[in-house]
């Protein structure tokens, strides 16, 4: 009966969403970020490919001490992306060539 109870523990799944713009944080650059969460935490993780709302769902796998320690990671990525700040600046013509040569 352990070896029912032990299986039943470590196929444990949990669900949740996050903001879609963090999705690309989440996975980083070739997948160094969620290939990082999953090493650190055991856990298999899913992001759906669909996105509804600006909510993007992931789906961890594992024992419950691994689900917990890698969607504290995954929101932990997402807490970081909530703090950035998007701006839009109108610019007159004139000066963007100056812009530009500034940063070149």
């Amino acid at each position: 009966m352990e070896a029912a109870a032990f299986e039943t523990e470590s196929r444990q799944t949990a669900t949740f969403t996050v903001p879609t713009k963090s999705v690309a944080q989440i996975v980083g650059k070739s997948g160094a970020t969620i290939d990082g969460i999953k090493n650190e935490s055991g856990a298999q993780i899913d992001i759906d490919k669909t996105s509804t709302d600006g909510k993007t769902t992931v789906t961890v796998r594992g024992d419950k001490k691994a689900i917990a320690a890698a969607k504290a990671a995954v929101l932990a990525v997402t807490e970081q992306i909530g703090d950035e700040i998007e701006l839009a600046l109108t610019v007159d013509p004139k000066y963007v060539s100056r812009i530009e040569r500034k940063h070149r």
